[in-house]
């Protein structure tokens, strides 16, 4: 990477009380694409960065009004994508390494300044590349927890599915409930392998395995799986195979999560002896799958933001769940070149319709 790739558009605070130290430093970084300001003292400080983000700031150890350790933990605080580099007299190195800990990217003894700016740049370099790094993995780790989250959300359905329906055949003694379960735990055993392969990974990379499968088999065994939740809530669930089939290139686990999560979603915000329906449309080239629900509702306004992670809208709030299932069945349908969308007025008991539009062959 070129120096102007690493350094173009940067914004730098230079931060010293001696007029001397901060008008070198400002030389030396002069002949860089960068965007320069200064700061005279802790004061002068606060205020530039209380109206402005700076990438890299080099912070004077000993101020006027303050010490840079102090300004650095304050600092840390509220901005974490900053790279802070401390500028240091001799007598104050042993102190400017302990600052590391407090969040800072290096330092840089006063005196290292004679040998010219190729070795101020490159120090600087380094500890931008320590800041990015940090911040990687603070990233990694926040989307480890999002997953770990995802993987709860997506197999606590069809567990919940085969309780349901070992629980009822218990009550009933149908036998159509036994595979009805054992379908739900067949599927939740292919889900883990699949999650168990993106943790060994230790990646989010998203791998499916298009292949031509029957969309209206997926369906119909989803709807199977998932009856016995509305059963219990007594809703009343309409669907009816239309016969025939509906050829699509598809991943043949994430497709029935799809199903399963609108699927599930519509159950839940159904009220209590409700109707819902999943219904079919093929045309030449495309598929459309709705599923309908006669809920709460959900106002235009929110259309785009349920769909965003862990969003749930304030009328139903008193629903739990993780707020995931509808952001997994859009990104698996976009994956697959489809798109999934809401109709919706928001009046309560309206309810509101979640179209999958599918490529077909």
């Amino acid at each position: 990477m070129t120096v102007d790739a690493i350094w173009n558009d940067k914004s730098v605070l230079v931060v010293d009380d001696s007029p001397t130290s901060r008008l070198l430093l400002m030389e030396m970084l002069a002949s860089l694409p960068v965007r320069l300001a200064q700061a005279n003292s802790a004061q002068h400080f606060r205020q530039w960065v209380a109206e402005q983000t700076f990438d890299l700031i080099l912070l004077d150890f000993r101020l006027p009004d303050g010490n840079g350790v102090d300004l650095l933990r304050e600092f840390r605080e509220r901005h974490q994508a900053t790279t802070v580099v401390l500028v240091t007299g001799q007598a104050d190195i042993a102190t400017a390494t302990g600052a590391l800990a407090q969040g800072a990217d290096g330092y840089l003894e006063k005196g290292y300044l004679s040998e010219g700016p190729g070795p101020l740049i490159l120090a600087l370099e380094q500890a931008m590349h320590r800041r990015a790094r940090l911040l990687g993995q603070v990233e990694l780790a926040n989307l480890r927890e999002e997953f770990y989250a995802v993987i709860f959300h997506d197999l606590r359905s069809p567990a919940a599915a085969a309780q349901m329906a070992l629980n009822l055949y218990q009550e009933t003694s149908r036998p159509e409930l036994l595979t009805s379960a054992s379908q739900s735990l067949g599927q939740l055993f292919e889900r883990l392998d699949r999650y168990l392969d993106y943790i060994r990974m230790e990646s989010l990379t998203w791998r499916m395995n298009p292949q031509p499968c029957d969309l209206l088999e997926i369906l119909d065994n989803a709807v199977a799986r998932l009856e016995p939740l509305a059963w219990e809530r007594n809703q009343k669930l309409l669907w009816a195979h239309p016969g025939g089939h509906c050829l699509v290139v598809a991943d043949p686990i994430w497709l029935p999560q799809v199903f399963e999560n609108l699927l599930a979603n519509a159950i839940k915000y159904t009220p209590s002896g409700g109707n819902l329906s999943v219904a079919v449309r093929a045309e030449p080239g495309f598929v459309e799958v709705d599923f309908r629900d006669d809920g709460p509702g959900i106002p235009p306004v929110l259309h785009q933001r349920i769909f965003q992670r862990f969003f749930r809208a304030s009328a139903t709030e008193n629903q739990k769940g993780s707020g995931l299932g509808l952001l997994i069945a859009k990104n698996v349908v976009e994956a697959h070149g489809g798109r999934v969308t809401v109709e919706s007025s928001g009046r309560d008991r309206e309810g509101a319709v979640f179209r999958v539009h599918f490529p077909a062959l």
